[in-house]
């Protein structure tokens, strides 16, 4: 994709202290990993305003996700990015490091379509805890997903809801 990719630095981790966390009927914090998009689909605006895609590294998101662990009794997290595997080699190391840690920490989130998004990657992801995926699909026309300028084949989506399925990875679908 021609999205500049760079980290994210200096991002604060998000003090929930003074909200009563117990009176939400969910349990979930929100995290941040991500700022974009990695693609330049015709519809969308998120380059624009983002400009860049940029990532926060993975020991980041997880001294944040161990940090609302311990201190909020909370392992349960929503991804708020536009898309959770915009750097696919950082969110595997953040996967790797939470299976390392023996944290039980669940998440999911907005996923791109992508053909790397093998099922051996998700099993990785599930193990870690990912849980759920929200797939921006738009379409289920070629034709049309070319005129979006999408950048994906309906068969990576086919195989990545598959391959969702087969993890345990529940999967959502947004269409236009």
């Amino acid at each position: 994709f021609p999205v500049t990719i760079r980290t994210l630095k200096n991002v604060p981790i998000v003090n929930f202290d003074d909200f009563q966390l117990d009176n939400y009927k969910h349990n979930q914090i929100p995290i941040q990993m991500t700022r974009g998009c990695v693609a330049l689909c015709s519809f969308c605006d998120e380059v624009n305003f983002w400009e860049k895609f940029r990532y926060r590294i993975h020991e980041h998101i997880f001294d944040e996700m161990r940090l609302n662990a311990e201190k909020y009794n909370r392992n349960d997290f929503l991804i708020m990015d536009s898309l959770i595997n915009g750097h696919h080699a950082n969110f595997r190391k953040l996967a790797n490091m939470i299976i390392e840690s023996g944290y039980q920490f669940s998440f999911g989130g907005n996923s791109r379509v992508d053909k790397r998004l093998t099922l051996d990657l998700l099993m990785l992801y599930k193990k870690a805890g990912c849980n759920h995926l929200t797939f921006g699909l738009e379409s289920g026309s070629q034709k049309v997903l070319d005129l979006m300028r999408k950048g994906i084949r309906l068969e990576w989506a086919v195989d990545n809801f598959q391959f969702c399925q087969e993890a345990g990875i529940r999967v959502y679908i947004n269409v236009s």
